[in-house]
């Protein structure tokens, strides 16, 4: 176990924190509900993540996660463009 969490372990955080640590990542994980693919533009991801209420969402690359695109990496870009920057 790492040291960094034996702090999460204890019961610092509460008496179940031990049993709940346990569980496995699968089980309070979001399924992916909407990808994009890597040479998508732009407006078609922002389009995808507003229409599908996702923060977050994975880009495909050759049938492969090959990164993570958040819905305010897309708004910084657009703001670049309408701010001129």
């Amino acid at each position: 176990m790492d040291p960094s969490l034996t702090v999460l372990m204890g019961d610092v955080f509460g008496p179940q924190m031990k049993e709940h640590s346990q569980r496995p990542v699968s089980e309070v994980m979001s399924p992916i509900q909407v990808t994009v693919d890597g040479n998508a533009p732009i407006p078609k991801a922002l389009y995808l993540m507003v229409k599908e209420n996702v923060g977050l969402m994975p880009v495909i690359q050759d049938g492969k996660v090959t990164g993570m695109i958040r819905l305010s990496d897309l708004f910084n870009e657009i703001a670049k463009v309408v701010l001129g920057e």
